[in-house]
């Protein structure tokens, strides 16, 4: 799982809408842009050629997603964002307003999640009057220091940087792997670069890629500045933004549909148990697997016999033993007769690869292709804080419970799921690259290969480390993602849990709970693009208002000695059960 702070942007639309059914994507228009300046130029399909989340952030749609929009699916033309901004709004605006020494003023604003998963504003510009000049909001003198600093409810403003500075040159450019800290983001991708003499902009939200292209220029002596936020979103395929106006602590807001925050209690779900009794040494089999995936045994290759330890699986690392591993998951499902499709591909120089093994399904008697039900893990493995913090090397953990518990999932629920008759196929997707630095890059290539194949998908169930717990608390997560049908399928979950594992307790946490930690892993990526997603993971909190994490985490000690096997299994157990329910819902 993920662990770094995410800053997402969703963009408000103050008009046009496309949702026509079959017809060719919406060219980009500027007719209604409020700041046709900093608005115009941007991709209209930005879930194409996605770079990875650590060097530039995704911007989000409000009205219709990029799966509707590709598919040509039913949508929403009208705007519509979670009521909570708009309290947050009012609690933010007024005060920016107060620093600029104005009794009212514009605001140039979008919606964005903040670093803790939930939404927020960025306040990009402002300007006194509508015929004045659009000047840019800064972090630091727009939202004053004994304000409120509380991540979540303090608004994001533009970050001004200097390329020409030596500090500011390293923030925007530097490497990844060159920095002192093991988390640190180029900031490249994220900004809109500015000529100091003519104040015109001259670069905004670059593809990281194009980074070698433009630096040179942008660190030219007192050439540039760089306002550093997150890209303006998307309503249809045309940037958007609001335009806020604030008078004497009053605001006026363009047609939003304010939606309020749903039940926290999913839909009650009474259905029979589809899969058949699990083996009785299920546990044994998953304990097995962890210790060839976290490579504490090497692997023999079933049907080639090739011996293999996998110890390095970091997607940065040159050698890593990550193209290893998915051949011997070929050769795994080869031999439990299920095809596989691999999708290669490079970053930074080196091979990477998804693998999708694929459940067929009884499908419908008029031959029409279904929506396909997606389980995924990911294979990779984080770098070890700890050996981090005491010699400065990137050495990746054994990853056993972060994540070949997952791993190890996914192959229990080929030897079940493939004796079903389900409505649905199945693809078990193996994902490379979700740790950082490589930030969710087999999920955003898995993701783009959907968007170009117009292949739909009925559900995304991930599994992100199930197999540690505190002392006497058998309890786990269930995160539903954002769109409605999570909900749907996480009551299915909860239901599966109360008849398979009993003796656990299962915890379902509302998308709006800073406790779901959908934003900190793969699900965030198709929950961007419009398909619905479930998490599921062992007991943790990154809102840092609990100790519910787990101690072993991104460590050397993420060992299968600190994993409970039992425990992991009965997870396991549940989550099989929910993939079957969802793909056999007709």
């Amino acid at each position: 799982m993920l662990r770094r702070p995410l800053r997402l942007l969703t963009v408000l639309s103050l008009g046009i809408a496309w949702a026509a059914k079959g017809a060719p994507l919406p060219t980009e228009s500027v007719a209604f842009l409020a700041d046709p300046e900093l608005l115009s130029g941007l991709s209209a399909e930005p879930w194409i050629h996605t770079p990875d989340t650590s060097r530039q952030y995704f911007p989000s749609f409000v009205s219709a997603t990029p799966r509707e929009l590709v598919l040509g699916l039913p949508s929403h033309s009208r705007v519509r964002l979670p009521s909570s901004l708009r309290k947050l709004a009012e609690a933010q605006a007024d005060k920016i307003r107060r620093t600029l020494g104005v009794r009212s003023v514009e605001l140039l604003i979008w919606p964005t999640q903040d670093w803790n998963g939930q939404p927020n504003w960025v306040y990009a510009r402002y300007r006194t009057s509508p015929r004045a000049p659009w000047r840019w909001l800064q972090d630091g003198e727009n939202w004053l220091p004994f304000w409120n600093q509380t991540v979540g409810e303090r608004p994001l403003l533009p970050v001004l940087r200097y390329p020409d500075h030596s500090d500011d040159q390293k923030a925007l450019f530097e490497d990844f792997l060159a920095s002192f800290d093991l988390y640190f983001q180029p900031q490249f991708g994220n900004c809109v670069y500015v000529d100091r003499a003519t104040e015109r902009m001259t670069l905004k939200w670059p593809h990281p890629d194009s980074q070698s292209v433009h630096q040179t220029r942008l660190t030219a002596p007192l050439r540039y500045v760089a306002y550093c936020m997150n890209q303006p979103a998307r309503s249809g395929t045309t940037p958007w933004a609001v335009v806020l106006g604030v008078q004497g602590g009053l605001l006026s807001w363009p047609d939003i549909e304010w939606l309020p925050a749903p039940s926290p209690s999913p839909p009650s779900v009474d259905q029979p148990l589809l899969t058949r009794p699990f083996p009785s040494d299920f546990a044994q089999r998953l304990r097995q697997d962890l210790r060839i995936f976290s490579g504490v045994e090497r692997a023999v290759f079933p049907l080639t016999g090739r011996v293999h330890r996998f110890v390095k699986k970091g997607a940065f690392q040159r050698d890593h033993d990550l193209e290893a591993l998915v051949d011997y998951l070929e050769e795994r499902y080869q031999q439990l007769g299920i095809a596989t499709e691999r999708q290669r591909f490079v970053w930074r120089g080196i091979a990477q690869s998804n693998l999708i093994a694929k459940l067929p399904a009884r499908g419908r008697s008029d031959g029409q292709s279904l929506p396909k039900v997606v389980l995924a893990d990911h294979i990779d493995t984080a770098v070890e804080e700890d050996t981090f913090e005491r010699t400065g090397q990137r050495v990746t953990t054994p990853g056993a419970d972060d994540n070949a518990t997952a791993t190890a999932v996914l192959l229990r629920a080929a030897e079940s799921l493939r004796a079903l008759s389900l409505h649905h196929e199945v693809w078990l997707v193996h994902l490379t690259g979700e740790e950082f630095p490589a930030d969710d890059l087999g999920a955003w290539r898995f993701a783009e290969k959907l968007m170009l194949d117009k292949t739909d998908l009925k559900a995304v169930i991930i599994s992100d480390f199930i197999g540690w717990h505190k002392p006497g608390d058998l309890s786990f997560q269930i995160g539903p993602g954002v769109h409605p049908e999570s909900r749907h399928h996480a009551a299915l979950a909860l239901d599966s849990a109360r008849k398979l594992a009993p003796s656990l307790t299962a915890f379902l946490l509302p998308r709006e709970s800073e406790r779901n930690a959908v934003f900190q892993t793969d699900v965030q990526v198709f929950e961007y693009l419009g398909f619905p997603g479930l998490l599921f993971n062992e007991r943790i909190d990154y809102s840092g208002k609990t100790s519910d994490l787990n101690p072993h985490n991104h460590t050397s000690a993420d060992t299968v000695a600190n994993v409970d096997v039992s425990f992991a299994a009965a997870i396991a157990q549940v989550m099989i059960e929910t993939v079957a329910r969802i793909a056999d819902d007709k």
